[in-house]
């Protein structure tokens, strides 16, 4: 018996399009069949794998990833992109090494020292976590999500304001100029230092400030000044 010839143009032109629609269910029943379909693009298989992951199952889009890396053996994309699920797997090893693999393969992108550093803080290894979230952000100044991992680490290990000051001293300074990077800041600092030093490194922000200022203001008020709290919460 012959098995019908998929017409795969047209199954990834649909399955896009069900994706940018959210619909990510009719994208996984329209190309579960590539795995297993030589002559499935690659394509396929990333749109298999966003929409398996957009649902939650980590696990099968780690399968399709896999299949991926095999088909690209040189790409670092394709090596981050299955590190990356491997993390939301709780597999901090096999995500480890996936990432390391990227990164002899060429792969130079932040998120892929992200993911390193992720992998190698679920396994304890703090000071190589630090290490990659660092070198994340030489990559990229800006690159706020490494900052936050990066805060998160030096707060569990240490719990020492001067310490957790001393790391995030190049937020700080580009929290000066980047209104999401005090946002991040004040997040921080409220958590850790408490309202007093949240509300105050949003000071800069606060008189031209954007909805998002203003509820962060609003936040960090609440345990300071409630009557402060309720102008920011106003103006907003």
């Amino acid at each position: 018996m012959t098995l019908p010839i998929q017409d795969w143009p047209h199954e990834v032109a649909a399955a896009r399009g069900e994706q940018h629609a959210g619909d990510f269910v009719r994208v996984v029943d329209r190309l579960a069949a590539a795995v297993s379909d030589p002559a499935a693009p690659d394509e396929a298989l990333r749109l298999l794998a966003t929409a398996l992951r957009a649902q939650g199952k980590a696990r099968a889009a780690a399968e399709v990833r896999k299949a991926l890396v095999a088909r690209q053996p040189n790409s670092a994309v394709a090596e981050h992109n299955l590190a990356s699920v491997l993390g939301d797997c709780d597999e901090s090893v096999q995500s480890e090494q996936a990432a390391r693999r990227a990164i002899a393969k060429g792969g130079q992108a932040p998120e892929t020292w992200l993911v390193l550093g992720r992998a190698l803080m679920g396994q304890g290894r703090l000071e190589e976590a630090g290490a990659a979230f660092r070198q994340a952000t030489r990559l990229r100044p800006g690159f706020l999500p490494a900052f936050r991992d990066l805060a998160q680490l030096s707060w569990m290990r240490d719990a020492d304001l001067a310490c957790l000051e001393a790391t995030l001293a190049p937020l700080t300074t580009l929290a000066r100029t980047e209104e999401a990077a005090a946002l991040l800041l004040s997040s921080i600092l409220r958590n850790t230092a408490g309202d007093h030093a949240a509300l105050a490194s949003l000071e800069p922000w606060i008189e031209a400030s954007s909805l998002n200022v203003s509820l962060a203001a609003a936040a960090a008020a609440s345990g300071v000044n409630t009557e402060l709290a309720l102008t920011y919460a106003q103006r907003a």
